[in-house]
């Protein structure tokens, strides 16, 4: 066997074992912020509110049903088919979106092939019970 395959075998293995024996971390919240799912946070943690300028609409619930047309034989369907981005940053557009942008997102100046596609679907989910 090739002398760097055995080695990279090797590495991934132990790294395999290292993350496996690693105690995962756990998170602790009090009585009211768990109090506080389903009522101003998602079920899953999230604000429910959107935000000021209604790029991000309100947590309504989710998806409740599969998208139209989807069938168990079919499996994944995308259910945001249809819908266009509402905008595309790059580096040359980016001043013109810079309050959309976060600190770590400025490095869409110094990777001019780095972009983000804003889509219109946010706070849509669908998920078992």
């Amino acid at each position: 066997m090739n002398k760097k395959l055995h080695v990279a075998i090797l590495g991934s293995f132990a790294v395999s074992i290292f993350l496996g024996l690693s105690t995962p971390a756990t998170a602790k919240i009090t009585t009211e912020e768990a109090a506080r799912l389903g009522n101003d946070l998602t079920p899953m943690g999230g604000e429910m509110a959107g935000n000021r300028d209604g790029t991000i609409p309100a947590y309504t619930g989710g998806m409740k049903t599969p998208p139209t047309g989807w069938t168990p034989e079919q499996g994944y369907i995308d259910p945001f088919a249809g819908e266009q981005p509402l905008f595309t940053i790059t580096a040359a557009n980016m001043a013109q979106y810079e309050d959309k942008l976060s600190v770590r997102n400025t490095r869409i100046s110094r990777c001019p092939y780095i972009h983000r596609i804003v889509p219109p679907h946010f706070h849509r989910i669908l998920r078992p019970r």
